[in-house]
């Protein structure tokens, strides 16, 4: 299992940050004023660049990040001295975060699960329900704290074999 909670933010933020200081364009002043469509950052070809650029939107929006951000050099974002700063964002930005991480978790399981059925049989239809259901425990909703609960876990998983 994948770490979780702030050692895997710590993981992943010197390659956002690189990323984000590879990205950044600096603004003309006193260019023309012409209108030009928005335009996405450029593509890197990793397969999780939507997932990057999310995390990178996100933390953006805490103004105290945003600053240690911009003034931090390349070294500080390779050596991941900037990374310690993720212990300051804000509760609603730690919320933000941790919800894309379970989405983009939830949608690299879905795809594991899907090449593997398509690798064992390639005629076999993938049956997204129970593909859901083996994933339940992990929808936040769905919680539920009883004290019976903790003999229940293994049983989900024993039923398939």
């Amino acid at each position: 299992m994948p770490p979780s909670g702030p050692s895997a933010a710590l993981l992943l933020l010197p390659p956002l940050l690189l990323l984000r200081a590879v990205l950044t364009v600096p603004l003309e002043r006193g260019a023309s004023k012409e209108e030009s469509p928005a335009t996405e950052s450029p593509d890197t070809g990793l397969y999780y660049h939507r997932y990057l650029q999310e995390v990178i939107n996100v933390l953006e929006t805490d103004g105290h990040f945003r600053e240690k951000l911009q003034a931090a050099n390349a070294e500080d974002i390779k050596s991941g001295k900037l990374s310690r700063e993720l212990d300051f964002v804000s509760h609603h930005v730690r919320t933000k975060l941790d919800e894309l991480k379970r989405q983009e978790v939830s949608r690299l399981r879905m795809l594991l699960k899907a090449k593997m059925d398509a690798e064992q049989e390639p005629s076999v239809q993938l049956d997204h329900l129970s593909l859901l259901k083996q994933f339940e425990h992990l929808d936040p909703a769905s919680e539920k704290k009883d004290p019976e609960q903790p003999p229940k876990l293994p049983q989900p998983d024993s039923q398939h074999l």
